[in-house]
Formats: structure tokens, sequence, C-alpha cells
């Protein structure tokens, strides 16, 4: 599927492909060619219509790769990680986003819909957007930001209700939160690299902006935007990732402090029972010659002696602290 918007100096438009055609037949301002194909082969013939760079249709078409920026002689390529579907725990689905722009003309190619795709082209005022190609890709590129923010900012209320509820740790509810910081975790570690490999790209171009096309004081303004979005981005994924280690081990050490206080109460029952244990033993040894067998206040006494012994351990052990 092919979109088309095309704003040039007779108004705006938008269209398919017959669109591309006009434009092609007389060329001026700028248009946004978007395409979305889960076919290889076919995104590779459309980009090499349009005469893309071979080595970054490449890059483009490969399922899986990460970030980067190349600036060619008469395009640049940037390849971005955009937002598909998001759900709750920081279920993210990501995909490659190609952006190939030229002075006048913006390619995006993608497998599947994007989210901040479909925000920017239903924006009502589309046409001020799209003053450069350039300054459109960072448009996209920060309204996908936003994405990530808002995913971020509800993390921040998990765990800070996780932090707040650090007690029963004997419970499911605490074995649940166990396993959602480990999956936590594993899934900030993940955004974390993609939010790395966008804020190296973004700091270069702020450093560079001359290697984009139709840049200018503005498309500064709007480098430095969407640096600073993923500057923020990688920072709190940082601080989540950490702020899950600390918790978990919060929990593990929590946990670990109320079996030691659960095995200290069975250590001191069974000093309290070993002395006891040993008197039954003695005595239920089936001998024919032993003392006191024939004493007739020798079963009393034992157990008075037996309970003596017990009451003095537990004092013992109560005046120490260890129950």
């Amino acid at each position: 599927m092919i979109n088309c918007y095309w704003k040039s100096v007779n108004g705006f438009k938008s269209g398919e492909m017959d669109l591309v055609e006009e434009w092609e037949a007389h060329p001026d301002g700028v248009i946004w060619i978007d395409i979305c194909c889960d076919s290889s082969a076919l995104m590779v013939s459309l980009l090499e219509r349009f005469r893309c760079h071979p080595m970054a249709i490449q890059d483009a078409v490969k399922p899986r790769h990460p970030p980067k920026f190349e600036a060619f002689k008469h395009d640049s390529f940037l390849l971005y990680q955009s937002v598909t579907h998001i759900e709750t725990d920081l279920e993210i689905s990501t995909q490659p986003l190609a952006f190939f722009m030229t002075d006048q003309m913006l390619i995006t190619a993608h497998r599947e819909p994007s989210i901040a795709i479909k925000s920017v082209a239903a924006h009502k005022k589309l046409s001020s957007l799209m003053a450069t190609p350039a300054s459109l890709m960072c448009h996209i590129t920060i309204q996908s930001a936003g994405l990530y923010l808002d995913v971020l900012q509800n993390v921040e209320l998990v765990l800070d209700d996780m932090e707040d509820a650090m007690n029963g740790v004997f419970d499911d509810s605490s074995e649940k939160a166990l396993k959602t910081l480990y999956a936590y975790r594993a899934r900030l570690r993940l955004i974390k690299r993609i939010f790395s490999y966008h804020e190296s790209i973004f700091m270069n171009l702020l450093v560079h902006p001359e290697l984009l096309p139709g840049s200018d004081h503005e498309f500064v303004h709007l480098i430095r935007d969407a640096y600073d979005k993923f500057e923020r981005l990688l920072s709190l994924a940082n601080m989540y990732y950490e702020q899950c280690g600390d918790l978990s081990q919060g929990y593990l050490s929590l946990m670990s402090h109320r079996l030691n206080e659960t095995m200290q109460f069975l250590t001191v029952v069974t000093a309290i029972f070993a002395p006891l244990m040993l008197i039954t033993g003695i005595y239920g040894m089936n001998f024919e010659f032993m003392p006191s067998l024939k004493y007739h206040f020798a079963y009393p006494a034992t157990l008075s002696i037996m309970a003596a012994i017990a009451f003095l351990l537990y004092r013992i052990f109560k005046r120490k602290g260890w129950l």
C-alpha cells in the first residue's frame, strides 16, 4: 500500500501512486511517499523505482537491523525503530522504519502499519510539517518518541506501587511481582539498546545537520528536540532498569530475612526438644537392670525434670530475643 502527500506551490494533495506520477511530471514542492508492504521483493522494486541507494535498500528490507544513518551523494538514509503495537507491562512491538530523503522527497518504508506514521499523516496541519523532507522525518520520530515516553511513564507508576508494597513476601502477589520485575528488566534492556542507537544518531545529526538535505535554522531546532527526547528516554530507561534491579534485590533480601527468621524459630524449637528427646531415648531403652525403674515416683519426676529443662531453655532463648 502506497500513500502519497504532496505540498506544492499550488496547494496540498494526497493520493496514491498516480500522485507520484503527477509530481514526477512537474516536480515542485515536497512529496512524502509512504510504503507499507510486507513483501521484501515488492518493497525492493518500489524503492528501486524511486532510485534509492542500493546499499540503503538492502538495510531497509532486512527484518531485523539496528538503527543507523548514512549520508550518500544525492540522498540520506535513516533506519529507525518505530512502534507498531503497545500493550501493558512494556510489551512494545517495533519494526524497522526506513527514511529516504532528498531535497524534495521523503520516502518511508515499513512492513506493518506504524502508529507514528498514522498520527502524522492524520495531522490537521500536515502541510505545515512538510517544510522539508528532513523536517517531516523529525516530526515522525518525535511523535514516535512520545509513544515510547507514554509507556515508560506507565512503568514508573507500576514500580512505585511495587516499592510501596514490599511486604508479605511469602504470598502469591510477591512471587508475581518478582516475575514482573524480571520481565521488565529484560524488556528495558532491549529498549535501552534501541534508545542508545537513536540518541547516537540524533546527536550526530545535531552536530552535523548538513548531512541531511534541506537543513536550516528551524530544522536544527527539530533535531535538538528529537535528540532531547531520546536522551531523556535513554535516561529514564536506565533509571527504571536500575530500579527494577534494586526492587528485585529488595524482595529477595526480605524473603531471605523472613526465611532466616523461620529457620531461627525452628532451630530454637529443636534446641528445646533435643534434651527432652535425649531423656526419653535413654529411658526408652529396654534393659532389665536400669536405675530408678522400680522407683514409685520415677515417671512424674522425669516429666517434671523435662518440663523444667524446657521452661529454662525457653526463658533463655526468650531473653536473647530468639523467640
